[in-house]
Parts: structure tokens; C-alpha cells; sequence
């Protein structure tokens, strides 16, 4: 419907692979799980970014968020 509404430069859509709603089970499941709110405040800020550049710089593209293979999963999350 975006698309078709001739809209699509103004949304952006992110898949964070293996992440889930219920951050809280991460402890419980680490190796299956992942938290999705540092993705979330990562995405927000770079949307954030852009908007407040005032297109001075490059919109950031749609894309499906990768699961590091190392690192802190419930503090950061690299775009």
C-alpha cells in the first residue's frame, strides 16, 4: 500500500533476525533468542538522524538486522 501510494522513500522496515518481543526470555534462552529493544533504539536513532539532517544525510535503507555471532545482544545492536 506504501509502495502503490507513491510513498515508499519515507518508510523504512528492519528484520532483527531472531528477535523477539519478550525480551525478558533472552536469559532464558540466549542462544535462541534475541532482544529486540537495542535494535529498536538503534533503528530510531538513525531514523532520527536523517529526519533531523533534513535529508543532508542518506536516509537509512530497509534491511534485515544480522545476529552477530559474538557480543553483548541485550546492550547494542550494530545496523
Amino acid at each position: 500500500l506504501i509502495r502503490k501510494a507513491g510513498q515508499s522513500a519515507l518508510h523504512r522496515y528492519y528484520l532483527v533476525e531472531g528477535g523477539n518481543h519478550v525480551d525478558q526470555l533472552y536469559d532464558v534462552f540466549p542462544t535462541l533468542l534475541r532482544p529486540i529493544l537495542p535494535c529498536y533504539r538503534a533503528d530510531f536513532v538513525a531514523l532520527e538522524e536523517w529526519v533531523e539532517s533534513m535529508g543532508a544525510k542518506p536516509a537509512p535503507a530497509s534491511t534485515t538486522v544480522k545476529r552477530p555471532a559474538s557480543g553483548d545482544l541485550a546492550n547494542g545492536c550494530r545496523l
